[in-house]
């Protein structure tokens, strides 16, 4: 293997697997400042696991299911996790919008 392949590899691993990750950090900024809820996050969770799952299918540089199955899994994890601080954010918000309505 020369080492200009071997350079190539690695950062396209690391670019992909870096692009990948802000994908929970994503959804939950726009959580953040009210563009979307948790249940928008997680109400079509099997149309974003599949995407997931052809996206790792179709960017991974090789072509094992190792190296998807790497990428994929956390992924999907990482989007359940960012549904569920989504959906605490909600809560503690309507949780908010009560308490300022009742003291007024």
């Amino acid at each position: 293997m020369r080492f200009d392949d071997y350079v190539d590899f690695v950062l396209r691993i690391i670019l992909l697997f870096g692009l990948a990750f802000e994908l929970p950090i994503f959804l939950v900024g726009l959580n953040l400042i009210g563009f979307i809820s948790g249940r928008a996050i997680l109400r079509p969770w099997r149309v974003w696991t599949f995407g997931i799952t052809v996206f790792t299918a179709a960017f991974t540089p090789t072509g094992d299911p190792l190296t998807m199955a790497l990428l994929a899994v956390p992924l999907c994890a990482f989007y359940f996790i960012a549904g569920g601080i989504a959906l605490m954010v909600d809560r503690r918000r309507a949780k908010r919008a009560v308490a300022e309505g009742t003291d007024s």
